[in-house]
């Protein structure tokens, strides 16, 4: 599982994630990567959709389809402004479950739903599925 951090500088929501990577690797046994995003062709390549943003596999389990990309902060509504620690938790370990990678959506500790990303044909389902 190859987790990555993805952020710019001037956006201060990247450290509160990396704190809960940090414990979460810990906790789960992985390494995670950040990713200093800093030209518009780095966020095209790597499908950036604002800072923080997690990749997991080249996934973000937290873009809905037709989300921009850009270089921006970002704020997630349905997670209260940003993913918490219980949050990522559940979609790191959907990414460790073989049924992981499949058609859905990222869920919520608090059962909402995130849209899930396209790209090369699967979508990341995250949660109690």
């Amino acid at each position: 599982m190859k987790v990555e951090l993805l952020y710019t500088d001037d956006c201060p929501g990247w450290q509160a994630m990396a704190d809960y990577l940090d414990q979460l690797a810990s906790e789960l046994h992985f390494s995670w990567t950040p990713v200093l995003i800093d030209t518009w062709e780095e966020a095209e390549y790597r499908r950036f959709h604002g800072s923080p943003s997690l990749h997991i596999d080249g996934l973000n389990p937290f873009a809905a389809p037709g989300t921009p990309i850009g270089l921006a902060c970002r704020f997630y509504p349905s997670l209260g402004g940003g993913p918490d620690r219980d949050t990522l938790r559940v979609v790191l370990l959907g990414a460790t479950d073989p049924h992981g990678l499949t058609d859905g959506t990222a869920t919520a500790t608090d059962g909402s739903s995130t849209a899930s990303e396209q790209q090369d044909g699967r979508a990341w389902q995250g949660g109690d599925q």
